[in-house]
């Protein structure tokens, strides 16, 4: 079974006749398209995840970058030179991110919650922050150097 399929958006769930979906299967973020795994977490794809990602790449220092599968983004850091501690790092941001995207769509989908780009932004800093500091164990790495993306204490 395609990975686009294991994450059970409503399309897949319709095309595969496992259920009707619950709500509709028109992307709950701007409603621009069907929603599919593609739609939802790729760059490319819905507004709101591209201004997220636009969000994700500029804080992290990593330029424009384009995820056409599912794949690309769990890859990314690998296009770039750094130490293997900013490797981590950077996997770890991207993971949350989707994680993230995947929390507000289904708080939207299920909790009819409106979805805020800022709050998404800003959940996305504050989790992988703690997520980083405490497995890291780098008791040196403060609020303020993670916001402006300056990892010196961790050795990146």
């Amino acid at each position: 079974m395609r990975l686009e399929c294991k994450i059970s958006p409503p399309m897949c769930l319709k095309a595969l006749s496992l259920r009707p979906p619950p709500h509709s299967v028109v992307c709950n973020f701007y409603g621009e398209q069907d929603e599919d795994v593609s739609h939802l977490f790729l760059f490319i794809a819905c507004g709101m995840t591209q201004q997220v990602w636009d969000f994700v790449t500029t804080w992290c220092r990593v330029g424009s970058v384009f995820f056409l599968d599912l794949k690309d983004v769990v890859k990314v850091q690998d296009r770039y030179r750094g130490s293997r501690v900013w490797h981590k790092v950077i996997l770890s941001i991207l993971q949350i991110t989707l994680w993230i995207i995947w929390k507000n769509r289904n708080d939207a989908n299920f909790n009819d919650k409106r979805i805020n780009l800022a709050n998404m932004k800003e959940e996305i800093k504050i989790y992988s922050f703690l997520w980083v500091k405490n497995r890291a164990n780098c008791r040196g790495l403060t609020w303020e150097d993670w916001c402006s993306f300056n990892l010196h204490c961790m050795g990146a």
